[in-house]
């Protein structure tokens, strides 16, 4: 090998470690800072429809990424798979899922199960920005378990120009209600309300609710009010429209499009009732009594137990209950405003005041067990009351009594 050759093999030798040096010296330093900053991230598993998808994934959850650089997955999970996709999880010691939705009915159960951390720090949170009456309610003694992302309300729609004309004045009691649709009956020469009662669930609920407005106790047969909440069951059935028997909670607006209802009793979950021939108002449940309470369903946001990520999944639940999203909740899927002044000034939102007297003393039904225990008790009650029209103490007599003997039975 000559000299030009092998001062050539030497120089391209050098340039091939210069370069090295170079791509070590500038790149790898940042390869090695990249992976050292890795962002933190939350798993998070919602039950949304199409809409509702599209406003979480498009401008929700990008904008908390950069806000507080954390990344979010979120998956699609039914509610009703969540607690069997957890129990699969924890039998691995691999909790994956830091936030998830479920119903509320199904909470009683995460929480026995043990599936669920405590977030009262959210509480402390929440004093000043949210309407603590939605929260209180959701306490196992001192301890809070979840937070609402979304709430269903239900009780009595009405036709604003029907309500005119027997000058209905809401809240009403059960009395003056009754007393009402009798004036509106003798006018028009009928009256007709539908009421969700097709099928066992819809009964239930609506029973449910009327206990309560009456300051009864839902799981008590017993007790005198629940007796007044059948006395003014018994007399509003009399009114009801024969597509009760047809409607329920998942198909009663569909009743007004061709105009047919003057009143209907259904669930109310969003500022804008869509596209009706007529103008409603949603007015909630009929005071039964002054301490009466109004039945909210909620699709509801826990925190897995055992979460490695519980600080950054508390910073993500209290983002959704910032201004900003909460106003986009309201102004692109019209759900009702769970933080106060997203509305602003409420003087001509008629519907939102409303609300905001309805949800003064709101209950959730928090153990499915427990209401399928009242759903049978109330269907065999409305059966026997309504349909048959048995005498309304000795049913709820000879109801109560089968439930204390079942109860002692199961004591044994």
């Amino acid at each position: 090998m000559n000299f030009w050759q092998n001062f050539s093999r030497k120089l391209q030798e050098k340039k091939f470690f210069l370069w090295l040096f170079l791509f070590s010296s500038i790149f790898m330093p940042l390869f090695f800072n990249g992976c050292s900053n890795v962002r933190p991230h939350i798993k998070v598993a919602f039950d949304l429809d199409d809409n509702e998808w599209s406003i979480m994934r498009d401008k929700i959850i990008p904008e908390f990424e950069k806000k507080n650089k954390i990344v979010v997955e979120a998956i699609q999970v039914e509610k009703s798979d969540v607690l069997q996709l957890l129990k699969a999880m924890g039998s691995s010691k691999d909790t994956k899922i830091d936030i998830f939705l479920i119903d509320v009915k199904q909470l009683q159960e995460f929480v026995d199960n043990k599936m669920v951390e405590d977030i009262s720090e959210f509480g402390q949170f929440s004093n000043k920005r949210i309407n603590q009456n939605l929260i209180y309610d959701l306490y196992f003694g001192d301890r809070l378990y979840c937070v609402p992302l979304k709430i269903n309300l239900f009780g009595l729609y009405f036709s604003n120009d029907k309500n005119n004309m027997i000058n209905l004045s809401f809240p009403s009691n059960f009395r003056n209600f009754i007393s009402a649709i009798k004036r509106f009956n003798k006018r028009n020469k009928s009256t007709n309300i539908v009421l969700p009662f097709s099928n066992k669930e819809s009964i239930a609920i609506f029973i449910y609710q009327t206990i309560l407005s009456s300051g009864g106790k839902p799981m008590d047969f017993g007790d005198r009010r629940t007796h007044s909440a059948f006395v003014f069951l018994k007399d509003l059935w009399n009114y009801a429209s024969p597509a009760s028997l047809k409607a329920n909670f998942s198909n009663i607006l569909d009743y007004i499009q061709n105009g047919t209802p003057n009143f209907l009793w259904g669930k109310f979950s969003s500022l804008k009732m869509g596209n009706t021939k007529k103008e409603l108002l949603f007015v909630g449940s009929i005071d039964g009594a002054i301490n009466s309470k109004t039945l909210v369903d909620a699709d509801v946001l826990c925190v897995s137990k055992g979460s490695k990520n519980k600080g950054n999944a508390l910073k993500f639940l209290q983002y959704l209950y910032s201004h900003d999203v909460q106003k986009l909740f309201y102004s692109d899927l019209n759900w009702i405003p769970l933080r106060k002044g997203v509305i602003g000034d409420i003087r001509g939102k008629k519907q939102y005041r409303i609300i905001l007297r309805i949800l003064r003393r709101p209950v959730y039904i928090k153990n499915e067990k427990d209401f399928k225990e009242f759903e049978t008790k109330a269907n065999d009650a409305f059966t026997r009351i309504l349909i048959k029209k048995e005498d309304i103490s000795k049913v709820l007599k000879d109801i109560n009594e089968k439930a204390k003997k079942k109860s002692s039975t199961q004591d044994l």
